[in-house]
């Protein structure tokens, strides 16, 4: 479960990258905002910042060739500050994503995600879907919820 599980850390970011809040509510600015800066915390290593990101009661729900893993918000960075020690060269591609803003303070995005990454000489390339709940607490934007399926379509050593 250790590698397929690195998808789903890196992929919240990246749910979250084409997307704080507005004082009128959520809208596309300051999804995209927020996506910056956790793209900014995550090449940082700066899990503070991701961590104020994420509500208290943030959950990620992973589905991994058949096998279902929840993590909250606590399971996920601790995985998160660990991963980063592992991986090497990762790269991403965001093929196809949506936003749809339910309410002023409510958004989901939807995202299909191809990445790529070297763990101790493995290539690991992978595809996930991912949903991501994004809602305004306490005045500031913070991922509620992610749910992603993710797909390991080749591994390879180096």
């Amino acid at each position: 479960m250790r590698y397929p599980v690195l998808f789903a850390l890196l992929a919240l970011w990246l749910t979250l990258f084409p997307h704080l809040a507005s004082a009128n509510g959520i809208d596309q600015a300051s999804l995209e905002r927020m996506g910056k800066t956790l793209e900014r915390a995550f090449i940082a290593k700066d899990a503070k910042t991701v961590g104020n990101l994420l509500a208290d009661e943030f959950t990620m729900t992973m589905e991994v060739m058949g096998q279902y893993y929840t993590l909250d918000k606590k399971q996920y960075l601790a995985l998160m500050r660990r991963s980063w020690k592992l991986i090497e060269n990762y790269s991403y591609e965001v093929r196809e994503h949506s936003v749809t803003i339910e309410s002023p303070d409510k958004a989901t995005i939807n995202a299909n995600v191809a990445e790529s990454l070297v763990v101790n000489g493995l290539i690991i390339k992978g595809f996930s879907e991912q949903e991501t709940t994004v809602e305004r607490r306490n005045g500031k934007l913070q991922a509620t919820r992610v749910v992603t399926h993710i797909s390991i379509y080749s591994s390879v050593e180096l």
